[in-house]
């Protein structure tokens, strides 16, 4: 067994999800990735209306706001649909890597993705 496999399996251990990150770090994530899976799919467009419309949280608002105008709108529902069906327009950094958001907006994000979200975006990316 490698040392990196021992020292992910160990990070697993050790960290909880959504934890990857020190007090002062703000959390990673994928925008567009509103369920924190680490992909952009259909799911995250209904986590955006079930945020919208049925008063659910979202642990990364930020992720949720897929045109990174600061607001959840129909307008990210809609170019989450355009990115997963047709391939359009992609959304704004951090997109398709993830990172912090550099926009300053009132929007939070209490927890980014996990180390298993971050360690297959890694595999699948690289």
């Amino acid at each position: 067994m490698s040392f990196l496999a021992v020292a992910v399996g160990v990070a697993l251990i050790l960290l909880p999800a959504g934890t990857l990150f020190a007090d002062d770090e703000e959390p990673q994530f994928v925008r567009g990735d509103a369920n924190l899976d680490g992909s952009v799919t259909l799911s995250d467009a209904f986590a955006i209306l079930r945020y919208m419309h049925q008063g659910r949280s979202l642990s990364c608002v930020d992720a949720g706001d897929v045109d990174d105008s600061g607001d959840i709108t129909q307008v990210d529902v809609i170019s989450i649909l355009g990115a997963v069906f047709y391939r359009h327009f992609p959304p704004p950094a951090p997109f398709p890597h993830s990172g912090v958001d550099l926009t300053p907006d009132g929007l939070e994000c209490r927890k980014g993705l996990s180390v298993a979200a971050l360690l297959g975006l890694q595999a699948r990316d690289g």
